[in-house]
């Protein structure tokens, strides 16, 4: 492959590009590169096997010509010559002829043989014709597989019908073939060193044909076959040494993987060996050998019943399944990361990973070691190599180039399974990077609307990693709040996982400087979409912020807003987000309540608050209660759901009722009334433990009765005290009507209940 330096004077220009809300939705940024890659490499490939393959075609044909033309003065020496029976016959009429001619009446043998009935081969004549032969049939195999080859390739690089995604994806999956199944192992090793080897054995034959003839030519043409086998065998040695060599072969890559396998090989030994002589060693030692020992055996008694099992035979009846759309995601994304050099694309594939959110998908990717050596060095060098690229006047361009990696760099750290040790490891790892507490790891405040929910997210994980255990100055933690305000607009795009990651941080607040690496687990299973840890999160940040607790100067009521808006969103349907129950969405409800009577509710809040309300029945409406038929209706509700509503029911019982509350109480007691009015009717049948049930009280289940009561008793409570507020409020209304507006009476002041 080609590989061109960037001109310096004159730098291509590019852009950082923004993480796709969706893999490849990136306005073909990514895709574009990738094609180009997998061009460039299949072309590559191609172009490299095909030139060899030609070279061997040719050299296989005038080697196979040499070795017909030998084979044909030594092949005639395994049958005996016609000219020697010729000449014994000739022989034996003269003998006659001779006693004719001189009238002697001797007697003459007649049971001579011929030489031809006793004839036997040379043992170096058989020899050199097998050896003939045989190099003669590794030249014609290797002709043959090299044009097979040929065609392999031509059927690699077919572009079937279809769109450019079909395409795209149906030659990544021949690319994993023949990987799979080496094709350029057999093409660029096998078959070369078939011809190899007919070559060296054409050589010995030929040696030993010259030495039956002239040991003195044998000598003088062996000389130099012995030199070249032997630099052939030290070029193979060299690239040992120095893997950058030019000396590759056949030869050199079987000596390096004899090499590479030498090292277990070597660990068995010692291990053989220490169990030998245990007696030298500590006992510590030879049980730890033991235990090798007996994992060894042990994992290939697995391998030896996996091999001689059923599955085989499943295999040689069923055909191998293609590879899924999210495994060849994950090999374009690893393709480009490790083999690709330019900036444009390397940058388009890390702002691809953020998309992916499958940790089994991302725990393939990571787990190998050339990826996250690859990542992580674009991390560390990413701005350092950007302004040496552009120019040191742009930073900017730097900054986002960083904050890019690193976004990257954390969706591993966060959505993975790491253990702690690594966990801590890599935390330090990015946090240590020079220039990574500064504030180029944060979004600008322009831009959290616009860009990716994925990118936000992670620039807000890093600037929580930036101030663990550095126990932050009251400036750090001020710019900190603003930046955490700024990042909570990017919520007019919902997502739930986003949502969770600010009511985390807003949780954390009131002890941010005691925020530890213990906690970060807890973040982990926010950013990870955990749905009991993000609703413990809710539930935390919206107390907190009701309750006035310190907060430090984040903007409390733009955050709530932010907050609100998107929750009322997922209650509502309208973001992606986990399979919330029943019973959990009214829990979030229930905080929404409560921060709804509070004194720091504005009117939007209070507004997004009533649609959640709102939403909240209509959904409970839609999945408990079903019509299977004209005239019936069946309930199933679950004892989970229940006991929300009657918690709900009960945090509405505010002790400290005001005037403020009122209005919200009543509206509240508008919209759960048709509700109530529907799980306590009489004409219900309930779906209740897998059976139905009659739809009269005295024959439901002991827990169900329960429930009803429950939910009967805790919405009758709330609305009595509705209806006494709303007596105390028309009081009050009362007389303030009777005094005079002229006398100038003071401004009337909210009282709790208590007072009267």
């Amino acid at each position: 492959m080609a590989t061109i330096a960037p001109n310096v004077l004159n730098p291509v220009v590019f852009e950082v590009p923004e993480p796709p809300e969706e893999f490849g939705q990136d306005g073909g940024k990514f895709y574009r590169s990738y094609d180009s890659f997998a061009e460039e490499i299949d072309e590559d490939l191609v172009s490299g096997l095909k030139e060899q393959l030609d070279g061997l075609l040719v050299f296989a044909g005038l080697f196979a010509g040499v070795n017909s033309a030998f084979l044909a003065l030594t092949l005639p020496l395994l049958s005996a010559d016609p000219a020697d029976d010729t000449n014994a016959l000739l022989t034996q009429n003269n003998a006659i002829l001779m006693q004719l001619a001189t009238g002697r009446n001797d007697s003459l043998p007649t049971d001579v043989g011929l030489p031809s009935s006793s004839f036997a081969p040379a043992n170096n004549v058989v020899t050199v014709n097998v050896l003939f032969s045989l190099s003669l049939t590794f030249a014609l195999i290797s002709s043959f597989l090299a044009v097979l080859g040929r065609q392999w390739l031509v059927y690699y690089r077919k572009r079937s019908g279809g769109g450019p995604d079909r395409q795209r994806w149906e030659q990544l999956k021949r690319y994993l073939g023949a990987d799979r199944w080496r094709l350029e192992l057999i093409l660029d090793d096998i078959l070369p060193s078939l011809l190899q080897i007919g070559l060296i054995i054409f050589c010995i034959s030929l040696i030993i044909y010259l030495n039956s003839l002239s040991p003195i030519v044998s000598k003088i043409v062996g000389v130099p076959m012995y030199v070249g086998l032997a630099f052939f065998v030290g070029s193979a040695l060299c690239t040992i040494w120095d893997r950058f060599c030019p000396f590759h072969s056949p030869l050199s890559h079987l000596l390096s993987s004899v090499v590479r396998s030498f090292i277990p090989v070597s660990v068995f030994a010692k291990d053989f060996w220490i169990l030998r002589r245990g007696f030298r060693y500590p006992t510590d030692v030879r049980r730890a050998a033991r235990n090798r020992q007996e994992e060894r055996r042990t994992k290939f008694k697995e391998l030896f019943s996996s091999i001689f099992t059923d599955s085989w035979l499943r295999l040689l009846i069923k055909a191998r399944e293609e590879e899924p759309l999210e495994s060849l995601q994950i090999i374009a994304l690893r393709r480009l990361i490790c083999t690709s050099e330019d900036p444009a694309t390397l940058l388009s594939t890390a702002a691809n990973i953020l998309t992916i959110s499958d940790p089994n998908q991302l725990t393939k990717l990571w787990d190998d070691g050339i990826f996250k050596e690859r990542l992580l060095d674009l991390y560390k060098g990413s701005a350092a190599r950007t302004l040496k690229f552009l120019g040191r006047g742009r930073v900017d361009l730097a900054s986002a180039v960083r904050r890019l990696y690193a976004a990257a760099t954390t969706h591993f750290v966060f959505y993975i399974n790491l253990d702690g040790l690594e966990f801590q490891s890599l935390l330090y790892c990015l946090r240590d990077t020079e220039g990574f507490r500064e504030s180029t790891i944060w979004i600008p405040e322009e831009m959290p609307k616009d860009t990716s929910q994925f990118f936000v997210q992670m620039s807000l994980t890093l600037s929580v990693i930036s101030i663990i255990d550095f126990m932050p100055s009251d400036v750090e933690i001020q710019n900190f709040c603003g930046y955490l305000s700024t990042c909570s607009d990017a919520l007019i795009n919902p997502n739930w996982r986003f949502l969770s990651l600010i009511c985390w941080i807003v949780s954390q607040l009131p002890r941010v400087q005691d925020i530890n690496h213990g906690d970060l687990e807890s973040m982990r299973k926010v950013v990870t979409g955990d749905t009991i840890t993000s609703l413990e999160s809710i539930d935390r940040a919206f107390s907190i912020i009701s309750e006035g607790k310190s907060v430090h100067t984040l903007e409390s009521d733009r955050v709530m807003i932010n907050l609100m808006r998107c929750t009322s969103q997922v209650v509502a349907d309208e973001c992606p987000h986990p399979d919330l129950r029943l019973d959990q969405i009214l829990k979030i409800l229930q905080h929404a309540e409560r921060f709804l009577r509070s004194a720091s509710c504005s009117r939007e809040v209070r507004i997004i608050v009533e649609k959640i309300r709102k939403d909240t029945v209509r959904k409970f409406m839609r999945i408990c209660f079903t019509t299977p038929q004209p005239g019936r209706k069946v309930a199933d509700i679950s004892e989970d759901v229940f006991e929300a509503l009657i918690y709900l029911f009960m945090s509405l019982r505010d002790p400290r009722k005001t005037r403020f509350t009122y209005s919200e109480d009543t509206e509240a007691l508008r919209v759960f009334t048709p509700l109530v009015k529907e799980i306590l009717s009489d004409t219900i049948t309930w779906r209740w433990e897998d059976e139905f049930h009659a739809d009269r009280f005295d024959r439901c289940p002991v827990t169900l009765r329960q429930m009803l009561d429950g939910v009967g008793g805790s919405w009758d409570e709330f609305r009595l005290d509705v209806e006494q507020m709303g007596a105390i409020q028309r009081t009050e209304n009362n007389l303030r009507r009777i005094r005079d507006p002229e006398s100038r009476w003071c401004h009337w002041q909210e009282r709790p209940r208590g007072g009267y």
